[in-house]
Formats: structure tokens, C-alpha cells, sequence
């Protein structure tokens, strides 16, 4: 299979759903820019570190509109970056710029699901795939989805938090 370039509208039809506040509550769409100082957030003993509020501050990048152009920017990029590792190119992206996705595909959970799918597939031909910040948008997207869709369902709430 080859990778290739997603379409602008691929990008913005994903920023437009993860700006999309979850039905069961809660707020923008969060991720971890990159791993945390284990010895500023955890001290053995405690519940917290002696630095973890600054920390976390300074690792988490949340979604807003404010933010989208930048996000969005981002994901393409990242899909640049796969492609041209995969072909040994060196391509740039065009300059891009977040516009809200209102086209023909209904923008629902199994449909951004799928489109997740296809933005990741295209985008994990280089080795720093799994460390990107584009890797760690797509998986705090997708468990936004899946808990949309368990959260507040009769067997979801009903199945066990552990099993002894």
C-alpha cells in the first residue's frame, strides 16, 4: 500500500470534530505535548511531585479555537513528514489555515473513526511517528470517541472497574 497526502479537508474535518464538545460533558480535546519529568510530577510516597503543577502545565496542549490553525497546521505537517520519509522526498506542505468542515461527510463517531484510521496509516511511515505530537492528538481524539460512546450506556456503566 502507498501513503499519501490527506486533503486540506481531511485535516479540517478533524479539527472540526475534536473542537465538538463531548455529548456526556467535559471539555476541549487535550494531549500531552511530549513526556512529563517523572521526578518533578511522581516522588515515591506522595501523590505528587514537588514541581507536577508547572509540569503539566508546560506539557499539555489543549484544543481551542484558537489554537485549531495551529493544530491543524500541525497534523499536516506530520503528514508531510511520513510521506516524504516513506518516498525519499522533501516536499513542504502549503501554508495552511483552519477552516470548519461543512462538507458532504456527516461528521459522526464512526466516520472520524475512520478518518482517524486513514490520517494515521498516511502518516506513520517515519520512525518518530510514535513520539509526535500528531500521534498523541489521534489518541486522545480516539478515546474521546470511544468514551462518547460507552459513557452513559446501560452496559458501560453497569460493567466492573476491576475484576478480583
Amino acid at each position: 500500500m502507498s501513503a499519501w497526502i490527506v486533503s486540506k479537508k481531511h485535516i479540517d474535518a478533524m479539527v472540526t470534530f475534536a473542537l465538538t464538545k463531548p455529548p456526556h460533558g467535559g471539555g476541549y480535546l487535550r494531549w500531552r505535548m511530549d513526556p512529563a519529568d517523572k521526578e518533578l510530577t511522581h516522588q515515591r510516597g506522595s501523590p505528587w511531585g514537588p514541581g507536577c503543577h508547572m509540569e503539566f502545565k508546560r506539557a499539555w496542549c489543549e484544543l481551542t479555537a484558537e489554537s485549531a490553525g495551529r493544530v491543524g497546521a500541525m497534523l499536516w505537517a506530520e503528514n508531510y513528514r511520513s510521506v516524504n520519509h516513506r518516498y525519499n522526498e522533501d516536499d513542504t506542505e502549503d501554508p495552511y489555515q483552519f477552516e470548519r468542515y461543512n462538507g458532504p461527510v456527516k461528521l459522526t463517531p464512526r466516520a472520524m473513526v475512520k478518518l482517524l484510521d486513514c490520517y494515521e496509516y498516511q502518516s506513520c511511515e517515519h520512525p518518530e511517528w510514535a513520539d509526535s505530537e500528531a500521534c498523541r492528538f489521534c489518541t486522545a481524539l480516539r478515546r474521546r470517541i470511544l468514551s462518547d460512546i460507552v459513557e452513559g450506556h446501560a452496559e458501560y456503566e453497569s460493567a466492573p472497574w476491576g475484576i478480583d
